[in-house]
This record gives structure tokens, sequence and C-alpha cells, in this order.
């Protein structure tokens, strides 16, 4: 699975809202988390939410995102 955000604020609101579901425990129970690929400039909140998976993160670099041409 790939989800985009616009920030790191937005994937933190993703994952509360995600915890907070009544459903959480039985994804959890049947998704088995592989890897987490972070590309961008994430916050300190962030990183520590995410390591929790074993994550790997890139921080932006100069340049453009032509993935994202527009509000979404």
């Amino acid at each position: 699975m790939i989800e985009s955000f616009v920030d790191s604020d937005a994937m933190m609101v993703r994952l509360g809202n995600h915890a907070a579901s009544p459903l959480a425990t039985e994804v959890m129970e049947h998704v088995d988390i592989t890897g987490v690929f972070c590309l961008g400039n994430a916050k300190q909140d962030a990183i520590e939410a995410l390591s929790a998976w074993g994550a790997r993160f890139r921080s932006h670099h100069s340049g453009f995102n032509r993935g994202i041409v527009g509000p979404r």
C-alpha cells in the first residue's frame, strides 16, 4: 500500500484516526507491515511513530515533486 500526505502533520492525523478506529486492532491482526519508507522532511513525532515499524527515511533535498501538481 502506498499513502501520500501533504506533510508529516497530515500523516500523524491519519495515524491518529486509524488508532482511534474500533477496527484498528482487527486490521493489525490481519496485516503484516513488512516495511515503511518515508520520503520527505518528516517531523520528529512522525519519525518516532514510524520508527516502531522500522521505517527508513529520506529527506527532501531541492527540486520538486512532479507527482503533486495541485491541491488534493
